[in-house]
């Protein structure tokens, strides 16, 4: 469904994971190249030796939850036309947010694991423990949470109409009786 799409929208996800990282941790530098299904990082300090390898950041992986989140807002009852497409624009841009949050997570991720040392970086106890917990939650949820947490968001309101009941609008009667107090 997403095929014509997904490599102009990995494309756009490296520039802007680049770009977010860059602007956040300057002090070192990242370049990522697309490559097929992966994104190839390398600190902009590093010079690279024919051969070697470089981490790869999966744009397939990071990008899987478009189709489910498309869907689900899709097939959520009693949108009109122009809500839908409201939501739509909305989940995806957050989507996207998260998108670029992530590739900036696994950058230093792996600036941690793998350039700390040829880097002369250090890390402390509480910047690694939050930069491994968004990992990890990126790695567990990305698929199936977020998309399902986005959709409970922005459609909260239709989603909610089908299990609670409407509460009838209190007549004039009712009001005066009130209001008397």
């Amino acid at each position: 469904m997403l095929a014509p799409f997904q490599e102009t929208y990995w494309r756009f996800l490296r520039f802007a994971g680049q770009g977010a990282f860059n602007l956040i941790f300057s002090a070192h530098p990242v370049d990522l190249a697309l490559e097929g299904w992966g994104m190839m990082l390398k600190p902009s300090e590093v010079v690279w030796k024919p051969g070697a390898s470089t981490p790869v950041i999966s744009a397939s992986l990071i990008s899987s939850n478009v189709p489910l989140t498309l869907a689900l807002i899709l097939a959520t009852p009693g949108l009109t036309l122009r809500r839908r497409f409201r939501y739509l624009a909305l989940s995806c841009a957050v989507l996207f947010l998260t998108h670029v949050f992530n590739i900036v997570v696994e950058i230093r991720t792996y600036y941690m694991t793998w350039y700390a040392a040829a880097l002369n970086m250090r890390f402390g106890y509480a910047d690694a423990a939050i930069t491994r917990w968004f990992f990890i939650l990126f790695q567990h949820f990305r698929a199936q949470l977020f998309p399902f947490l986005i959709w409970a968001v922005v459609c909260y309101r239709e989603v909610l109409a089908k299990f609670v009941p409407e509460t009838p609008a209190p007549t004039s009667a009712h009001k005066e009786t009130t209001s008397r107090g």
